[in-house]
């Protein structure tokens, strides 16, 4: 699968962060790693930026913006600053750099998640989500919900 291709492009990517993220004070309590905090929503791959500092939080967008995703689009979890008094700053961040890229289009997926669209006609391949199995299997489902009713009758 494309997305699952893109999880180890991101991982491979990301390598450098996480190697940096374990001098970070927290990271004893709280590592940031490729196993924990890279992951799959609406059928896109995720990297989640908690446990980062600004800083390396911007060195994670820009490696997941150079790596070449399959899916042409990735999201990025940047939090909303619940243990910061409702201020991200990594948010505010991460937005101010990504508004600073040609190229690449922001979609706000609530008020902890940005995806980043690299390609537009990929992305909505990749968010296609339910693949023909599973429309095969509601098509049977209903073939077979008409039947019993029919049978009823």
């Amino acid at each position: 699968m494309t997305v699952h291709r893109d999880l180890q492009t991101l991982a491979a990517a990301l390598a450098p962060v996480e190697r940096e993220a374990a001098s970070l004070p927290w990271s004893a309590q709280d590592p940031w790693r490729s196993t924990t905090h890279l992951g799959i929503a609406d059928g896109l791959p995720l990297v989640d930026l908690h446990g980062l500092s600004v800083r390396l939080g911007l060195a994670a967008v820009d490696a997941a913006l150079a790596a070449d995703l399959a899916s042409g689009a990735v999201i990025l979890v940047t939090g909303r600053g619940r243990h910061t008094g409702g201020h991200s700053k990594l948010r505010t961040a991460v937005l101010a750099h990504l508004e600073e890229q040609d190229g690449v289009r922001v979609v706000p997926r609530g008020a902890a998640r940005v995806e980043v669209v690299l390609d537009e006609d990929r992305a909505r391949k990749a968010r296609a989500g339910m693949g023909l199995l599973f429309w095969l299997f509601v098509a049977l489902l209903l073939l077979g919900l008409v039947a019993a009713v029919l049978n009823r009758l």
